[in-house]
């Protein structure tokens, strides 16, 4: 039983959920960016600048809501695969 509750925790931290909230950094450059897409199920994103005072980022696209469960690691290889392909 402590295996599978030392499991549950790990499934908590390495599995996104319905309703979760994902946040991303760019550690490399400092900048902070939101994850931005157009239009309802477009599955090409783009990074939104949100630390420019003078133009405000356009929040109505930073909006995600997870509509099926996702492990981390296939969303780190889906941002890889779409970074490798420009």
């Amino acid at each position: 039983m402590a295996e599978a509750e030392g499991g549950s925790e790990q499934d908590d931290v390495s599995f996104l959920r319905t309703e979760d909230m994902v946040c991303l950094s760019c550690t490399a450059t400092g900048e902070r960016v939101c994850l931005a897409a157009e239009g309802f199920g477009n599955r090409h994103c783009f990074l939104e600048n949100i630390a420019d005072k003078n133009i405000p980022p356009d929040l109505s696209q930073c909006v995600f809501v997870i509509e099926q469960a996702l492990s981390v690691r296939a969303l780190q290889e889906l941002v890889t695969a779409a970074g490798s392909e420009t």
